[in-house]
Order: structure tokens, then sequence, then C-alpha cells
């Protein structure tokens, strides 16, 4: 049977072990339903588009698909970036803002409207999840062309692509960087109050694709010692700026190796990096309502008197039929 675990050769770090039977029927059923959207509105229409001017063109089918494919590979590389700024993540913080609302609105609330609710932040979890997927082709795409296309742009020295990948921005930087200042804190009483403020706003973070596990936020623990690592360390900030030092340094000492114009060069690399730039903050978004959508389905498991640590070994058919 096809399962999550068989995916793992897309990101070895990720779907390690078997799902939980509720996190396979809940949201993993909708993956294929949020696969076949964007296929849909997304892909067919681009695909059948460049097809159809390349085949008015030269008059044959097979040349017309795989120009088009071509195009539209190239397409979507340079314009994801701006459709993920622009579209997809305003319209995810805006779900994660639902949802948030949603187990608000369902507290003390009986088993068929937290169902209810589950149901709804389910459909909005896996279609932001399938967008920030999706822009993946460009996330990773970029880097995949800079390792190919360098050692054709440069001469042979002794910097690698990778040296032009460092001191990236992105919301992992502003996460740690917000637990650092928890860290730096003396003031006790502030600092439980900025340590409350982080768990609000970053502490959704996991490390598998499985409701059944706690997320960061549930692990004081780990966070206290990250707090204890941090106090006598320097700022993410801080360490990101020297990063950025270097990435120019390795940037005016390859623009003097360059086959190719130097203002070429410097766009290129510019676009490469926004796009890596997006990895992370694809899995931060893309799971940024698991907690809250941990939080409901406990609440199920209290209000149909089933244990917290089983709940997620029944499917949701079986929760929706128990909860009528």
């Amino acid at each position: 049977m096809l399962s999550i675990t068989h995916f793992r050769f897309l990101n070895p770090e990720w779907f390690r072990n078997p799902q939980s039977k509720l996190e396979l029927t809940l949201r993993l059923s909708r993956v294929w339903r949020e696969a076949a959207r964007l296929f849909i509105t997304r892909v067919f229409p681009l695909n059948f588009g460049f097809g159809f001017i390349f085949w008015l063109v030269f008059d044959s089918w097979l040349i017309a698909g795989i120009l088009s494919f071509l195009a539209f590979v190239v397409f979507e590389l340079m314009i994801l970036e701006s459709w993920y700024r622009k579209r997809v993540l305003p319209q995810q913080k805006a779900n994660i803002q639902t949802v948030t609302e949603l187990v608000q609105a369902s507290e003390g609330r009986g088993a068929g409207e937290i169902i209810d609710a589950i149901d709804q932040g389910a459909k909005l979890s896996m279609r932001g999840l399938a967008n920030v997927v999706y822009v993946g082709i460009a996330a990773w795409g970029w880097e995949a062309f800079l390792r190919l296309a360098f050692p054709l742009m440069t001469k042979p020295g002794q910097f690698d692509y990778r040296d032009l990948l460092i001191g990236l921005r992105n919301i992992i930087l502003e996460v740690d960087q917000a637990l650092w200042e928890v860290a730096q804190e003396k003031d006790l009483l502030q600092r439980e109050q900025m340590y409350q403020n982080y768990l609000v706003d970053y502490g959704s973070r996991v490390d598998d694709m499985d409701l059944a596990l706690p997320t960061l936020r549930e692990n004081p623990a780990v966070l206290k010692k990250m707090i204890e690592l941090y106090q006598d360390q320097p700022s993410p900030a801080e360490t990101n700026a020297k990063q950025q030092a270097r990435y120019q340094q390795n940037m005016a000492l390859i623009r003097s190796q360059l086959r190719i114009p130097a203002d070429i060069f410097t766009l290129l690399i510019e676009k490469v990096r926004a796009n890596v730039a997006l990895r992370d903050d694809r899995r931060f978004y893309g799971y940024a309502m698991d907690y809250d959508l941990r939080m409901m389905i406990l609440a199920l498991a209290e209000a149909l008197e089933i244990a917290p640590d089983q709940i997620f070994d029944y499917s949701w058919k079986e929760l929706k039929h128990a909860s009528h």
C-alpha cells in the first residue's frame, strides 16, 4: 500500500515514520484533491496555452508538447516567487488566523461542532500546504540551475556556487532572533510575556507531517534548553549580518572570474537567492496550523471520552460517526 514514507526521497528529513491513522484519513486524503485543483487551475491552463501557441507556429503536437513543457518550467521559475509573496503567503496567513478563530469558537462546544471546525481547518491546512509545496519548483529549481550553470559562467577557481547562498533572510531568522531576545531579557515577568508571545507567533513548528506528533509549542523543555543556549551566543541577526558580509566578499571575487557580463550574473544570483530563501518559509508556513488543529482534535477526544494519545488511532470517518 502506498504510504507517505514512500515519498521520503523528496526530503530525507521528513516522512521518517508511518503516519497515524487520523493524519492519513483527515489530511493526506485531501492532498490529492488539492494537487488536482492546482493541476486544473494552473498547470494545465499554462501548458495548454503554451502548447497551442507552439502548435500554431510549428504545426506539430510533438514539438508543441516539448516546447510547451519547457516554457511552462521557465515561466514558473520566473513567476513563482512573486506568486508566493503576493498571493499564497497573504492567503496562508489569513487562513492561519481563521483556524485560530475556529479553535476559539469551538471551545466548550459539542463533538459535532468540533468535527465541523476540524474539517474546515484541515481543508485550509492542505490547501495552503499544496500551494507552498508547489512553490518548491522554484525554491529548489533555481539552485539546481545554478549548480549546473555555475561552472559555465565562471572561470575555474576556489569558489563553489553554495558560497553565494549564505546569509539568506527568511522566517527562520525571524523566529531564532525572537527566541534569542527572550533569552537576553533579564526581567523575569517581561521574559515570561515575551516567551508566551513567542509560543503564539512561532510555536507551531513540527518535526514531521503528522498531527499525532506534538508541536514545538508543546515541548517546553526543548524551548527552555534553547533559551539557555542562546544566553551566551551572539544574536542570529548578527550572525546573519556576518554571513551577508561574507556573501558580498565572495560575490566581489567571483565577479572578477566571470565568463558572462557581471550585471547579468548579479541579477541571476539575486533571483536564485530570493527563491532559495523560500525553503524555510515554506516549511514554517506549511505547518503553522498544526498546533491549532491538534488542540481541536484533543478537545474532540475529551468530548468523545477518548484518551488523548489514542484518538490519532481512529480514522476521520470513525470519529465523525462517533460524534453523531
